[in-house]
């Protein structure tokens, strides 16, 4: 980092009467004002899990890596007590971060972290107060630039957080005409990154959608697939009126519809459920029978499905109301042979739009793979390819959610103490230790307990940032031939 110290960011005081607005919250504001604004004060229920907590970590070691030009992980690993999982899931999350920050970090010499910057804002008798705190900013670079790291599985969502940090720098500025403020979004997990230039007619369009269209109606609640992060979930009146309208389709008995028995039950034991109340009595009953009914009117609805579709083939289209019919169409199905085809994409197509277009299962490529190798070659073949893929950053990390049942296991039982630990409860080899003199396991990304870097480099995408690019791109790990 340079001697001179850099521009701080100004803040406005709060005022004890504004309702506080984080850049964090603002997606979640936009898609339903209520759920963050809270007017009929409902109880909030906020929860932390092991995501968090490493995405929290993350951040904290690429700061010391734009501040001091390295970041050591050891001790971090060590204060959280992370097992060899959590371990290897941070090193990823980090060492994509300092592929990020050594193609941009050039471009962003007055560099602060963790910079705070907050204003008011009125709307009608309502005082609020707009803050956030960006990851990196630089606001002496010409044109300013922040970075906002995303260590989360979700890769969609985030675009109203970044416009609120562009807003911010915008409002203390003065509103400039020639305002321009390049933003730059890092998903970790997922190895790319978007940048993104904010102008002045796109804040002034911003602010109007928000002061007028979302804090103009706070009392609008708006269910989405967001709700499972909401605090409100348990409370929220809209998700709740939702919810007991299928559930009373699915439990009641048609010769009983509107049965209070099954709807109150159902609500006490689903949509006021909590982590505390999760064991209550009746609990598992009435998720129970909801999860049998559901797969008997599943199967129900394909078997009806398949009798439709075969009578409409068979007669040539049933009658429905309205002057309308249900009919089987047939059509062309087009398939690409991949072998055939990419070289001529290659020869008419950049990388950049080839990309989006290409899906490669890794499932299949590590099934494919060894496949004239015996059966342990086989294995330490997969296991180098899924190692060198890491190393590329051609492996995206991401979370596929899936209900299913499973059996409760025992808790189980410590086991005596033999001595043998490292003192954490890690044995060597989870350590990187004596089975493993390198650090290294199968998918792990070399040695990254400390990592030395400079505060950028001469990479063309940091060049880049000060140049008219089209915004917004995505990049990879290297940002792409095209630069930022």
């Amino acid at each position: 980092m340079p001697e001179s110290e850099p521009t701080p960011i100004p803040t406005q005081s709060e005022s004890s009467a504004a309702i506080s607005l984080r850049a964090s919250s603002m997606d979640m504001l936009f898609a339903c004002p209520a759920s963050v604004l809270n007017p009929d004060r409902l109880p909030i229920i906020k929860a932390s899990g092991r995501p968090a907590a490493i995405g929290t970590a993350a951040h904290s070691l690429l700061a010391s890596l734009v501040q001091t030009g390295h970041y050591d992980i050891t001790g971090l690993v060590d204060r959280l007590e992370l097992d060899s999982e959590a371990e290897e899931e941070l090193l990823s999350l980090v060492w994509y971060g300092s592929q990020v920050w050594d193609a941009v970090g050039s471009a962003m010499p007055q560099a602060q972290v963790e910079a705070r910057a907050e204003f008011p804002l009125s709307v009608g008798q309502q005082e609020y107060l707009v803050s956030g705190t960006i990851d990196v900013a630089d606001v002496d670079s010409q044109p300013p630039v922040f970075i906002d790291y995303k260590s989360g599985y979700i890769e969609t969502g985030h675009a109203n957080q970044q416009f609120t940090y562009a807003y911010i720098l915008w409002r203390l500025l003065g509103k400039p005409d020639d305002f321009l403020v390049k933003g730059i979004v890092a998903y970790l997990r997922h190895r790319y990154y978007r940048v993104r230039e904010y102008r002045h007619a796109d804040m002034a369009e911003w602010e109007y959608n928000l002061t007028r269209n979302i804090l103009g109606n706070p009392d609008r609640y708006a269910p989405n697939p967001a709700c499972v992060y909401c605090g409100l979930a348990v409370s929220c009146p809209a998700r709740k009126a939702a919810a007991r309208t299928a559930i009373e389709d699915v439990l009641c008995d048609p010769q009983r519809p509107g049965d209070p028995r099954w709807l109150e039950a159902s609500q006490a034991a689903l949509l006021d459920l909590t982590a505390e109340t999760r064991n209550n009595p009746g609990v598992a009953e009435l998720a129970g029978e909801l999860l049998f009914r559901c797969c008997l009117l599943s199967g129900a609805a394909d078997q009806v499905m398949a009798l439709l579709k075969e009578t409409a083939e068979r007669v040539g289209g049933i009658p429905l109301p309205g002057d309308r019919e249900y009919v089987v169409k047939v059509s062309d199905s087009h398939k690409l042979n991949p072998l055939r085809a990419l070289p001529v994409l290659e020869a008419r197509m950049s990388t950049d739009q080839l990309a989006p277009c290409m899906r490669i299962s890794l499932p299949a490529v590590m099934k494919a793979t060894g496949l004239d190798l015996n059966r342990k070659a086989r294995k330490r073949a997969r296991e180098d390819l899924l190692q060198r893929l890491t190393q590329a950053g051609a492996l995206e990390i991401g979370q596929r959610t899936r209900a299913t049942q499973q059996t409760i296991e025992p808790d189980p039982q410590p086991k005596p103490n033999t001595g043998e630990s490292n003192g954490d409860g890690r044995t060597d080899s989870q350590l990187g230790g004596t089975d493993d003199p390198g650090g290294t396991r199968p998918g792990a990304i070399g040695d990254q307990r400390k990592v030395d870097r400079g505060p950028g480099s001469d990479h063309p995408d940091a060049r880049a940032i000060h140049e008219d690019a089209a915004a917004p791109a995505k990049h990879g790990v290297d940002g792409g031939p095209d630069g930022v």
